[in-house]
């Protein structure tokens, strides 16, 4: 047996491809056949194609049973609501927020260092004045918002009773103590901060208290905001303590209310739109601006007066004697004492002196009597103007209004003003300002209208605007024949009404502008041109409805004696005993000239008011009740009458 010879390559070459060749074999054996190449995952599961189908149907089956379950097939509620959603963020857009909540400002995010102010005080108001206006005017039938102003909104026609309270604010003062207790030196520089220095006004307030039947006052209460207020539900969300909020904190109520037109809403808010001849100007202005309409309108009834006389003079052929004893108007026909004819009337007479004629001394010229328009263009030059800074005022007239007075009523009102605290919650409050540390609003003293002449509180009467005046027994004893009148669309009505036992006092009833009252001749009342107030005496006017329905029922006329003070003797009065809805008893003298010296005043206090309103002139005549002509002030000053309402 031969050995071979040779190199390791030649000797085991063959052995090496042959177990190479074993070894793609069995790869290719395991790619292509064992581990299922043409497989697919279901179910993270990997399957032969065979087997694909088979576990798609399993599936599904099993996905149908759990659908034919019970619990599962039945339906799930769909519980969301868009809408209240919508309606929820619409009502208030900010997230409720935690107050308490650590928010960094823009720029940092550091927490703010503690500091220590003293909350300035806040200055009472002076000067306060009020004015009670009734009239027709124009009320919203809708609410009143910045979207939808007052000038816009629907309305209808309503009569108001309109008090307005007007008082001086002394702004120079208020920014004086912000700015040194947010601004001044003493305070370290870190803590100098110009935005707490400006004063932002939060609200003025006024309140009220009733007088009661017995004389005595009721408790204060505060008065809401108008119904033309257009930012009232702004104003009402406003909390007036830390503890009140429920989202935000001081900084943004603050940033709201520092637009102008917020502003100017708080310290001048608008007047209602008087669809009467009812002229509002603010309280201050208000009292002089009556006083001088009231003397023109004088002035013109005796001008009107004397050139009737005149006519009727020249109508007779002239009555010379009767015209001597009749007072003229005086004429000045001579010149003023020390001033010469030709001379100018700014230059008073000359002197002599010892060396001849002095030249003539300077004379004051007369001051112009105020008119209307001059209380009219003082009160429009008291109104903020758009563009006008409060910061460089140094006092202003702010007002406020109340539209919820009831006819009949009297009040006692006192105002403050409220501006916001700029560091409320924050705890930089100084020890001896720290009660009013969590407060959003820091107030001024309540300020009250006082009288000028007995220095106590005034009092604010509401004239009534249904009013009756027994007038006599009727003939056959069963009742009594009652006047009423009725305040109705800036106008007064009256009527007469026989009233018998059982029966309510009053009804609805048509009413037409009368050409002639109590016995005034038509051509006594104007001369013509002169259209009183929108009513034509002449033409045929439109029925009106109004209701003269009172909450009285007539229940008896009684026959009382009574003893009078004129020589002690006894008399026999009718008194008319009524019931109101409340049972309660209204005695009233059944014939006028039984009535007290009260009610005969109110009744020519009414009458006049009546002819006022129908711009009929009134002075120096007769009227039901009043002997000697029209007292002074009656054509003025409204009253409050006996068993009105």
């Amino acid at each position: 047996m031969s050995k071979k010879k040779g190199n390791f390559a030649d000797q085991y070459l063959d052995k090496i491809i042959l177990g190479l060749a074993g070894l793609l074999a069995v790869y290719l054996l395991w790619a292509f056949v064992l581990s299922n190449p043409y497989g697919q995952k279901v179910s993270n599961q990997k399957v032969s194609p065979s087997q694909i189908d088979v576990q798609n149907k399993l599936q599904a089956q099993q996905i149908e049973n759990k659908l034919q379950d019970r619990d599962m097939a039945k339906a799930n509620p769909y519980v969301q609501d868009k809408a209240a959603e919508f309606l929820n963020w619409l009502g208030c857009a900010m997230p409720k927020l935690s107050i308490t909540a650590n928010w960094p400002l823009p720029g940092g995010g550091q927490a703010e260092k503690k500091r220590i102010y003293v909350l300035p005080q806040i200055p009472a108001m002076d000067i306060v004045k009020v004015a009670s206006i009734r009239g027709t005017v124009r009320m919203p039938t809708e609410d009143v918002t910045p979207e939808i102003p007052y000038s816009t909104v629907a309305s209808k026609a309503a009569d108001l009773d309109l008090v307005t309270i007007s008082a001086h604010l002394n702004l120079q003062a208020l920014y004086n103590n912000f700015r040194q207790s947010f601004m001044g030196p003493r305070l370290k520089p870190q803590w100098r901060d110009p935005t707490y220095a400006e004063p932002v006004p939060a609200r003025i307030e006024m309140q009220r208290r009733v007088q009661n039947a017995d004389g005595s006052w009721g408790p204060w209460q505060t008065v809401p905001f108008t119904r033309i207020d257009p930012y009232q539900k702004m104003f009402k969300d406003i909390p007036l303590t830390t503890e009140q909020m429920t989202y935000g904190n001081v900084a943004m109520f603050m940033n709201s209310c520092r637009d102008f037109a917020v502003m100017k809403d708080i310290l001048q808010p608008s007047p209602y739109d008087f669809l009467s001849m009812q002229k509002w100007l603010p309280p201050e202005y208000y009292e002089e601006y009556q006083k001088i309409s009231d003397e023109e309108e004088a002035k013109k009834l005796r001008e009107e007066r004397e050139r009737r006389l005149r006519e009727k003079e020249s109508a007779k052929g002239g009555n010379r004697a009767g015209a001597a004893n009749r007072p003229q108007p005086q004429q000045q026909t001579q010149p003023r004492r020390g001033v010469r004819a030709g001379e100018n009337p700014m230059m008073g007479e000359g002197m002599m002196s010892p060396t001849g004629m002095m030249p003539p001394t300077p004379v004051r010229p007369v001051k112009a009597a105020r008119t209307v328009q001059d209380v009219e263009r003082d009160a429009a030059a008291a109104a903020l103007a758009d563009k006008s800074k409060l910061g460089t005022l140094k006092d202003i007239i702010v007002w406020i209004h109340d539209d919820t007075t009831v006819a009949g009523a009297t009040y006692q009102y006192r105002i403050r003003y409220g501006v916001f605290n700029p560091i409320a919650g924050k705890d930089w409050v100084a020890p001896e300002s720290k009660a009013y540390e969590n407060h959003v609003v820091l107030w001024s003293a309540y300020a009250e209208i006082l009288n000028p002449v007995t220095g106590l509180p005034e009092s604010v009467s509401i004239p009534k605007m249904l009013q009756m005046f027994p007038m006599d027994v009727l003939a056959d004893g069963t009742g009594a024949s009652v006047e009423i009148y009725k305040y109705h669309m800036g106008q007064w009505h009256t009527e007469t009404f026989e009233v018998h036992f059982g029966q309510m006092i009053g009804k609805p009833m048509e009413s037409k502008p009368q050409a002639a009252i109590d016995g005034m001749e038509a051509g006594m009342m104007m001369n013509p041109g002169m259209n009183p107030r929108g009513m034509d005496l002449g033409g045929v006017q439109q029925s009106t409805l109004v209701d003269y329905s009172t909450e009285y029922m007539l229940m008896d006329v009684q026959m009382l004696s009574d003893w009078s003070s004129v020589g002690v003797r006894q008399r026999t009065v009718p008194w008319m005993l009524c019931i109101d809805n409340a049972n309660q008893i209204l005695t009233l003298a059944a014939k006028k000239q039984y009535w007290s010296k009260e009610m005969t005043a109110e009744y020519a206090g009414v009458k006049s008011e009546m002819l006022k309103t129908s711009g009929i002139p009134s002075e120096g005549m007769m009227m039901p009740g009043m002997e000697g002509g029209m007292q002074p002030g009656m054509t003025t000053r409204p009253y409050n009458v006996g068993g009105g309402f």
